[in-house]
């Protein structure tokens, strides 16, 4: 499904980095969900270390994609 996502939107026009976000915070909630089924012993609050990884991605990535944290490629190309 990922793959099928990220092959229609590469045919758009993106600003640098922004088709990586895409797929890692993807990646990080489906690895956030599927970890919640393995037996593995919890650190806090019922999550495990990989669980608590990819929150802090997740968490990342939501700080970065606020307005005016992306980088606009177009004004960087115009300025060089």
């Amino acid at each position: 499904m990922l793959a099928v996502l990220l092959s229609r939107l590469v045919r758009k026009s993106h600003p640098d980095g922004w088709l990586f976000r895409v797929f890692m915070t993807a990646y990080l909630g489906f690895r956030l969900l599927t970890d919640a089924i393995k037996p593995e012993p919890a650190l806090a609050l019922g999550l495990g270390a990989i669980q608590w990884a990819c929150v802090a991605g997740l968490v990342y990535y939501t700080v970065a994609w606020r307005p005016g944290r992306l980088p606009d490629s177009r004004a960087a190309v115009g300025s060089r």
